[in-house]
């Protein structure tokens, strides 16, 4: 407990010595924030924004297709709006994600697909949703049934869980299909070009 507090009281966890600091020769292999600071500041993913948009959005990788699954407690827009402000606030593409009512967050559809211009398409499926639940009393049922703080479930709450999962994609099947088909005539097109 003497070890945790001072670092509760200064919020340091993540801090760590930056082995790539003032590494000899390195100005046109790294990144200069990468050589410049002695420590390093590390953060959860789950703390900072709840999802691995982030890692997949690098120019390099040329995502054209984030099929983005909710199943945090709460509201089920909350990752893919975080995801849009972390991706603002970095310049990287991504497209813009409307404002949700109280009302469609408590009783969301199934699927939502966003797009861009120059953006990769974003499908979203919140997990407890008005086609495999219901009204919004059963989705709020599903959500304390199934939050975060609870630690362990019956082998029949798994599989309820799976089954609700599997059926919102098979529910979607064709518009995944079709999306995927769209970013390969798009990636098509361009080659050809």
């Amino acid at each position: 407990m003497e070890k945790i507090f001072p670092l509760l009281s200064k919020w340091i966890w993540g801090t760590k010595y930056n082995f790539l600091h003032k590494y000899p020769n390195s100005e046109n292999i790294l990144p200069s924030d990468l050589v410049q600071d002695e420590k390093i500041y590390l953060i959860d993913a789950g703390l900072s924004n709840n999802c691995g948009y982030p890692l997949v959005l690098r120019p390099e990788r040329q995502v054209q297709i984030i099929l983005s699954f909710d199943f945090s407690a709460g509201d089920p827009f909350e990752t893919v709006h975080q995801a849009a402000e972390y991706c603002k606030k970095n310049s990287i593409p991504f497209p813009d994600i409307p404002a949700v009512s109280e009302e469609e967050k408590a009783c969301p559809s199934d699927c939502y697909i966003y797009r861009g211009k120059n953006t990769p398409t974003v499908m979203h499926f919140p997990l407890f949703n008005r086609v495999n639940c219901g009204d919004s009393k059963k989705i709020k049922a599903m959500g304390k049934t199934y939050c975060t703080r609870k630690t362990s479930y019956s082998k029949n709450e798994i599989q309820a869980l799976l089954n609700k999962s599997k059926h919102n994609v098979q529910n979607n099947h064709d518009k995944i299909v079709a999306e995927i088909q769209k970013a390969v005539e798009a990636e098509w097109k361009k080659n050809q070009k």
